[in-house]
Order: C-alpha cells, then structure tokens, then sequence
C-alpha cells in the first residue's frame, strides 16, 4: 500500500492523474513516501481521487490540503519579512559606512551639523546615493 502525504494544492494543474478528468478547478498535490518516509514522487489528483488514493476520507484530505497550503504562505511570508530584515541591515551598514566615511562619523544628528543641513535632508542624500549604486 502506498503512503501519502499532502503537500497543498494548485491550480497549475487540472487533471486528475487518477482518473484522468480535465479542467478541475486544481488538484492535491499528494506526495508518495518511501519505505523510509521520504518524498518518493508527486502526484497530483482531484479531491475525491487523492482521498481514495491514500485510504483517506476526502474531508481529510481537504484539511490536510489547506494546513500545507497555510504552512507554504506562513513560509513564504516569513521569508519575505527575513530577506527585508537582511535589506534592512544592508541598508543601514551602507549608511553607517556612508557617514563614516563623508563625516567621520555614524551619528546622523553628528553628521548633520557638519554638514549643516537637518538630519532629514542628510537622510535623503545618503538615500539618493543608495539607489543610485544599486541601479
């Protein structure tokens, strides 16, 4: 007997591999483990046929199907917000060696007064010559 696990669903693919009927609205991504419970090979199949595939009750199927699909958003999202912090870090090192390096300093305020302008336009400069070197 096969195992299965979910791994979501998706509209990219609309016929069952089971039964073959076209144009599904999408399919469950049912994923067949090995004897040793490793991913072994993909399968993708309408609700009602990944149920009866994996000895399961389409219920189970359907709630299993919607968890995976929360976990890879919920993934998804704290990836994003990790590559912003990562940007974000990027970012603030630039000004700091920014500033350093035209003011002697890492103090924006400091710098500012050098510079004699407010904290905000020295902010817009260094931002100005942010974007510019990343284009």
């Amino acid at each position: 007997m096969k195992v299965f696990r979910v791994g979501g669903t998706t509209d990219q693919i609309t016929t069952c591999e089971l039964c073959e009927k076209p144009e599904l609205k999408g399919t469950v991504q049912m994923i067949e483990l090995d004897a040793d419970g490793n991913d072994f090979a993909d399968h993708y199949y309408g609700s009602s046929c990944a149920a009866k595939a994996a000895g399961w009750t389409q219920k189970a199927v359907t709630t299993a199907a919607r968890a995976a699909d929360r976990a890879k958003r919920e993934a998804a999202e704290a990836a994003r917000r990790e590559a912003e912090y990562e940007a974000m870090k990027h970012r603030e090192k630039a000004r700091e060696w920014w500033l350093r390096e035209n003011y002697g300093t890492t103090d924006v305020h400091v710098a500012a007064k050098q510079a004699g302008l407010s904290f905000v336009r020295l902010s817009c400069l260094f931002s100005d010559e942010y974007e510019r070197c990343q284009a």
